[in-house]
């Protein structure tokens, strides 16, 4: 008869870790999770992936492209970007959205002389009573903003880095909106919609 041999720590490990793989395969063949093989070899599929930080691109056909400087890190796992969010996404050339684009907000109770530094796309301003606030200067061309106001005081923006369509300052009554875009360091105002 021969004996039994005992497994050391490490070989039952790598053994629990085998198992473990194993049965992470088998659920996801079965949920239909798949990881492409991609045609270019200088790409990384991230239809099928986590993007977690990037300093190439992502290119219309859903590869990452980066040059020889460039690194990305993907996780795989997900099979489909419901929900993206990324920093400093920068897109070269024609790019679509199918869907809605969804902004990011703020709601702020502004107070007399107040300075906003926008950080978000959308500004929902209230106040307790008339006031006169400051956009602070914007730092990248291009750079999309909306202020609105949402109560019935009046908010007039200061002309201090901003660039009006009739060269005056700004109010804000309630349901107003301004659409503006950063150009150098100012903002400019690309439409005013007066109880919107």
């Amino acid at each position: 008869m021969s004996e039994k041999k005992k497994l050391t720590a490490q070989q039952k490990a790598w053994l629990g870790w085998g198992i473990i793989s194993i049965v992470t395969t088998i659920v996801s063949i079965t949920l239909g999770v798949q990881f492409p093989i991609p045609p270019d070899p200088g790409s990384h599929p991230v239809s099928d992936a986590d993007l977690i930080t990037t300093d190439g691109y992502i290119s219309a056909d859903g590869y990452i492209r980066a040059d020889e400087a460039a690194h990305a890190v993907i996780s795989l796992g997900t099979t489909h970007f419901t929900d993206l969010s990324v920093e400093d996404l920068e897109v070269s050339g024609d790019t679509s959205l199918s869907g809605l684009a969804i902004f990011s907000s703020t709601e702020v109770t502004v107070t007399d002389g107040i300075t906003v530094t926008p950080t978000t796309t959308l500004y929902v301003l209230d106040s307790a009573a008339a006031v006169t606030i400051t956009l602070a200067a914007c730092t990248a061309d291009g750079t999309p903003l909306v202020t609105y106001g949402r109560d019935a005081n009046t908010i007039t923006i200061n002309d201090t880095n901003v660039r009006t369509n009739d060269g005056t300052v700004q109010t804000l009554g309630q349901y107003d909106a301004i659409t503006w875009v950063c150009v150098d360091t100012e903002w400019v105002e690309l439409s005013d919609s007066p109880d919107a």
